[in-house]
């Protein structure tokens, strides 16, 4: 008979394999289901949507066909796995981070993959993005906050003095 296991947020947590396994797969399901619901959404507050397909990568910085795009983007986030997984193992960057940008990354890589394009809704300013583009872009400070505090990415770099610098002139 099989038992069932409950599984705590504390023993999640003394497992980071899984903890970066099983959020990464949780924030590309909430960017998944946003992108499904936005069109729907847009009469409840059309300042803020607006649902559209966007065919070229990071704001227009680089475009080319579809099948391109999705292998370079898998590559992209295969790479990006590995070397989050080597930083955390090496305690320079929490869980969080990473997770909020390879979820964000995977959100963004099945939408292509199963349409051509990423669906962008989220209208900020002059840019529309999605949950996808925000996941990456809170993670990535999370990671650039972590790498500074613990040094950088390099093994033997010793980490970042707890000791604010003097002010200038002052030693």
């Amino acid at each position: 008979m099989n038992k069932i296991r409950r599984v705590s947020i504390a023993a999640l947590a003394s497992r980071p394999g899984v903890t970066l396994v099983a959020g990464t797969v949780a924030v590309a399901a909430v960017d998944l289901v946003t992108k499904a619901a936005a069109p729907v959404m847009v009469p409840v507050a059309p300042w803020l949507l607006a649902p559209m397909p966007n065919d070229e990568l990071s704001l227009g910085v680089a475009g080319s066909s579809a099948p391109v795009l999705v292998a370079a983007m898998a590559a992209g986030l295969v790479a990006a796995a590995l070397v989050a997984v080597q930083l955390i193992r090496r305690g320079r960057v929490g869980v969080v981070g990473c997770l909020l940008v390879l979820g964000g990354a995977l959100g963004n890589q099945v939408d292509r993959a199963a349409t051509g394009a990423v669906h962008d809704f989220l209208v900020a300013g002059p840019v529309v993005l999605n949950v996808a583009d925000l996941a990456v872009v809170a993670g990535a400070v999370s990671i650039a906050r972590a790498l500074h505090r613990t040094g950088g990415m390099a093994a033997g770099a010793p980490a970042a003095s707890a000791q604010p610098a003097p002010p200038h002139g002052r030693r």
